[in-house]
């Protein structure tokens, strides 16, 4: 199983924690979707570094059960997780 590729972004799909399907693996920063200022790309990495810090200690991360797809219009084409 690989991780599941947005054909919007090209990037990762990633949950609320950055976390993508692949348990353990957390993507954020270009590599989830092209930013155009570094400091999204830093306030991406420091919470998807935080978020993989409390996985790798067995600290329960916030996941949940449901799923919303999001769907853009009228030049919105697509949200990421904040």
């Amino acid at each position: 199983m690989g991780i599941e590729i947005s054909r919007v972004t090209s990037g990762p799909i990633v949950n609320e924690s950055l976390e993508t399907n692949i348990e353990g693996v957390f993507a954020c920063g270009n590599v989830l979707h092209v930013h155009d200022l570094v400091d999204f790309v830093s306030g991406e990495a420091a919470t998807a570094g935080k978020n993989a810090a409390m996985y790798v200690q067995g600290i329960h991360i916030y996941k949940s059960e449901n799923t919303i797809l999001l769907q853009g219009e009228n030049g919105v084409s697509y949200t990421v997780p904040v």
